[in-house]
């Protein structure tokens, strides 16, 4: 009886340990396979996270705007969100775009809306 006490504790930690690291280890989220919670222009974003509280952080958009800055690693979208990308492809000042990502939150001391995981979807 005993010997059978230990098979089941045996089982129950290995059931644990199996599902624990599952847990902790999840697949990333693929921002471009998630369907856009909120779709519109970037000034319409700002205006949403300014205007109440920040329902939309964590979530996947998709934005329409111009290019009003470049930077290292990502673009200024209509002076109103700051995107991130992976890699920055050629684009100009004024240039109309569509991007998708995850939106991190509204900086109120630069009133940028922060974008990360972007990726300009339009052709």
């Amino acid at each position: 009886m005993k010997r059978k006490s230990w098979i089941i504790v045996a089982l129950v930690l290995v059931v644990v340990a199996v599902l624990g690291y599952n847990y902790l280890y999840q697949d990333h989220r693929d921002i471009q396979q998630e369907t856009a919670v909120f779709k519109g222009t970037a000034s319409e974003l700002k205006t949403l996270l300014t205007g109440s509280e920040d329902t939309l952080s964590n979530t996947t958009v998709e934005l329409r705007g111009y290019v009003t800055a470049l930077e290292l690693d990502g673009l200024v979208l209509s002076n109103s969100v700051y995107c991130k990308l992976d890699s920055i492809p050629e684009v100009s000042l004024q240039e109309n775009l569509i991007i998708k990502g995850r939106v991190l939150g509204y900086d109120s001391l630069f009133e940028l809306v922060s974008m990360d995981q972007c990726k300009i979807i339009n052709d």
